[in-house]
């Protein structure tokens, strides 16, 4: 990020407005608060220059893409399988910047619609069989929550108790599940809905 920061206020101007896409591709969706600060120098040092104050705004809608709720990531499942459609919507992006004069700024602006072929949520839905959001304990890292959580990149999430069971292994997104027929609640806490 600090020599991202570094480029971003380059004499050459492709190379800045390079670095700043970097920043907003590398940062999206993470709503970092140190990168918004940047962004707001950014933005008042390239006042006068159309093209460098753009790229600064859609660095910012990255960075803050979804208020924090959506990224870009060309793997899912896990991180198990990855996206050849996502990450070739990523690809046309950097190689539509790679003359950002002509390209990017000219006729092919509109290629940015391709980063949605990227996004994806960072929440984590808990529903039942009928698909009906239910509230469970779940635990991310160290913290305990109820669904909906937020997860991040590398993070995993994993049922507190064991009075539900997840239809699928991976637990992301929207996860579907079931009640356990083994399940027995303990006698000193509330059995039933919170």
């Amino acid at each position: 990020m600090d020599f991202l920061g570094k480029l971003s206020y380059d004499g050459d101007s492709e190379v800045a407005i390079n670095a700043v896409l970097a920043l907003g591709l590398i940062w999206s969706g993470t709503n970092n608060s140190r990168l918004h600060g940047n962004l707001r120098q950014l933005a008042s040092y390239y006042n006068k220059d159309p093209d460098n104050l753009l790229m600064v705004r859609i660095a910012q809608g990255l960075v803050s893409s979804g208020k924090g709720l959506i990224n870009l990531q060309p793997t899912h499942s896990d991180r198990f399988l990855h996206s050849n459609v996502a990450l070739s919507g990523i690809l046309c992006v950097l190689l539509t910047c790679t003359f950002p004069s002509k390209l990017f700024f000219g006729r092919f602006h509109t290629m940015l619609y391709y980063l949605c072929l990227a996004m994806y949520p960072r929440m984590l839905i808990t529903l039942n069989e009928d698909l009906e959001p239910i509230q469970v304990d779940v635990k991310v890292g160290h913290a305990f929550d109820k669904s909906p959580v937020l997860l991040n990149y590398g993070e995993k999430a994993d049922l507190v108790t064991e009075e539900y069971l997840p239809v699928t292994p991976i637990i992301e997104n929207f996860v579907i599940l079931k009640p356990n027929p083994e399940y027995k609640a303990p006698e000193h806490s509330k059995a039933g809905k919170y």
